[in-house]
């Protein structure tokens, strides 16, 4: 069995491999214990002495991390991996700015910066958002309050932006309704917000930031043979249509040019569809539980890419270590057809796959119908928004070697990822569908 960066395989020809004191500032309105044992404990065994960090006054205010999430166990060879990446020991240990630090991602990057020694500082709704930790600080307030981000910037080492609205639906797009409380759109929250936070960081002096973007910029295509490299252009002629992937596209293209007319160093990650434990909000992971409980009747022509949350988390860390400034990583373990991805999920999940192939027209209106008429009678299931089945036509193949040479990126194998997936969601699925 071999792994693919090529065009598109059967899972039969595809296998993953795996390569061997600061001080709070004047803004103390901003800063909050992180003592407070309400907050779910993602260690599952690991430490968690509380810590009481400097100050305690609270800000009632909302973020705009809302990727999904709340942090998970990680096994032993993640811990060493991040700790080599980050810097190896307390000794050395920095303080990191992380913004989306409640969502899949962002719990994994923070529970291995923590175990390397360093110090966290975490843009935060609540202040028990994230569990307590001696080394965990919290600022309360959203990416649009500049003396929030001022509070969180001072005295950092670098900067890793996670925070954003993931959705593929359209209507996340719309302005809020007359007497509705306001949300963020995709744009505000992923075009303003890191432009915001960039303009706070260099008034900060962190000079370094890890950015957190998406692989669907660049490799996206209607030809399954065609495989997007870190150089490739953007694929707006297949994802423009779509609010997500263009908000993606122009804040990369912005917050590149605004960081090299700042002189910051921004490295621009890419991951693709990200799978593994801890996804309490099925952020990326809903269609691995809908397997499960087989509510996918159908197979969708289309191909995509994913990797395990763990080694992307690792490659961030080595991304703000050692990557070369304003550099771009594609993220990825492995290349295959969703009907190929279908049968492999249930295979780990011992149920049948989805069999039944319909005409992608006939496969959007039915989407199109069922998103319409679940809401009537109480249901709501974001697989069979008309967006995800558009998406799921398309070819979604990427090339991650650059990652490979110069962060030594190293995925663990896919097989292994789905299986850790499966195990994860059975344990939680009780919870996760209440």
């Amino acid at each position: 069995l071999t792994r693919s960066k090529s065009a598109a395989p059967n899972t039969a020809s595809l296998s993953g491999r795996r390569r061997g004191s600061v001080h709070a500032d004047s803004r103390q309105n901003h800063w909050v214990s992180n003592s407070d044992a309400g907050a779910r404990s993602p260690f599952n065994g690991a430490a968690t002495n509380a810590g009481v960090n400097q100050g305690a006054t609270t800000k009632s205010t909302r973020s705009s991390d809302t990727d999904g999430g709340s942090m998970s166990g990680r096994d032993t060879s993640v811990k060493a991996a991040a700790s080599d990446a980050a810097g190896g020991s307390a000794a050395g240990s920095q303080v990191f700015a992380v913004t989306g630090a409640t969502g899949f991602l962002g719990s994994h990057l923070l529970q291995q910066l923590l175990a390397a020694g360093h110090t966290v500082r975490c843009l935060c709704r609540q202040p028990n958002a994230l569990p307590p930790h001696p080394n965990i600080q919290v600022v309360l307030g959203p990416l649009e309050d500049p003396s929030a981000l001022d509070s969180l910037l001072q005295g950092s080492s670098g900067l890793f932006h996670l925070a954003g609205i993931v959705t593929h639906s359209r209507a996340a797009t719309s302005s809020p309704q007359p007497n509705s409380s306001p949300q963020p759109t995709i744009a505000q929250t992923t075009i303003d917000g890191t432009l915001a936070i960039l303009h706070a960081a260099s008034k900060a002096g962190v000079n370094r930031v890890v950015y957190a973007s998406t692989s669907g910029t660049v490799g996206a295509s209607r030809d399954p043979g065609q495989v997007a490299s870190d150089d490739s252009p953007y694929a707006m002629g297949v994802v423009g249509g779509w609010p997500y992937y263009r908000a993606k596209i122009e804040a990369e293209e912005r917050a590149r040019a605004y960081a090299e007319g700042l002189g910051m160093e921004l490295m621009c990650m890419r991951p693709t569809l990200i799978l593994g434990p801890g996804d309490y909000r099925l952020s990326s992971c809903r269609t691995v539980l809908d397997i499960m409980e087989r509510r996918i009747p159908f197979v969708p022509p289309g191909g995509l890419s994913f990797v395990d949350v763990r080694d992307v988390a690792t490659a961030f860390i080595a991304a703000m270590q050692s990557a070369p400034p304003s550099s771009t990583y594609l993220l990825g373990a492995v290349n295959m057809t969703l009907s190929d991805y279908f049968q492999l999920i249930a295979r780990y999940a011992d149920v049948a796959p989805p069999w039944l192939s319909v005409p992608p027209r006939v496969a959007w209106v039915l989407a199109a119908a069922a998103s319409k008429l679940l809401p009537l009678i109480g249901r709501k299931d974001p697989s069979l928004d008309p967006v995800v089945v558009e998406m799921a036509q398309i070819f979604w193949y990427i090339d991650w070697s650059r990652a490979e040479k110069e962060l030594g990126f190293s995925p663990r194998p896919y097989e292994e990822t789905v299986a850790d997936t499966v195990v994860w969601l059975r344990e939680h699925r009780r919870e996760l569908s209440g």
